[in-house]
């Protein structure tokens, strides 16, 4: 009886363990902001042998796309990897920024398209989301979050990788731009972390101790 009653206490932890490391959480926020009186950025060259043609403000940084693409891809990279995890289910994605324009016809839209390096990014065949934005430049700043679950092509390979790379796409070869303030990344998966018992495990790794405190005193 006794070593029953052990093993019931046991299978009531782990279940509870198994239920912690199984249940999505957030991972972690990485934050990236922009401009010259910013924190660094990583934001790089993802079309070697373009110049670059964004431009640096005091806190923000113009994301440009020229008539005739002579201009560099902009991309930033966020380490997921440092963040330590078993799985990932979803990212969110927030962006803040200024001046997008969204046109009917698809004159003039900027998309975001998630990547897993500074040359690799989600297919051009891919539904992309749109920025939210007027037919002429917002003055007023915008605020969007984005989610990316792994139905998009590329999140096995962001995973495994422990890279996202912010990319962005145009529906039109015209020039246009916009001001980027800052991107926050927001994870979302599971880690192996110490077992806290949940309630209904923990109430049954209860009615156990209190058996093996009743069989101690008959005995």
């Amino acid at each position: 009886m006794r070593q029953i009653q052990k093993a019931l206490v046991g299978a009531a932890f782990a279940a509870a363990a198994a239920a912690v490391s199984a249940t999505p959480v957030s991972l972690g926020v990485i934050t990236h902001s922009y401009g010259t009186g910013s924190a660094p950025s990583s934001f790089g060259v993802s079309t070697p042998g373009y110049p670059s043609c964004d431009t640096l403000n005091g806190s923000s940084v113009t994301v440009r796309a020229t008539s005739g693409g002579v201009c560099q891809r902009f991309a930033d990279l966020f380490d997921i990897g440092a963040l330590g995890y078993d799985t990932i289910t979803s990212f969110e994605l927030t962006l803040s920024y200024t001046g997008a324009k969204n046109q009917s016809f698809g004159l003039e839209t900027w998309r975001v398209r998630p990547g897993y390096d500074y040359v690799n990014a989600s297919g051009a065949g891919t539904a992309l989301p749109a920025l939210t934005g007027t037919s002429t430049n917002a003055a007023a700043p915008s605020t969007q979050t984005f989610t990316f679950t792994s139905s998009l092509d590329v999140f096995s390979s962001i995973v495994s990788g422990g890279t996202f790379a912010l990319w962005f796409a145009t529906s039109s070869g015209s020039a246009m731009n916009f001001d980027l303030q800052s991107a926050s990344l927001q994870v979302f998966g599971t880690r192996t972390a110490t077992a806290v018992p949940v309630p209904g495990s923990l109430a049954l790794a209860g009615l156990a101790l209190v058996a093996l405190g009743v069989a101690g005193r008959r005995r």
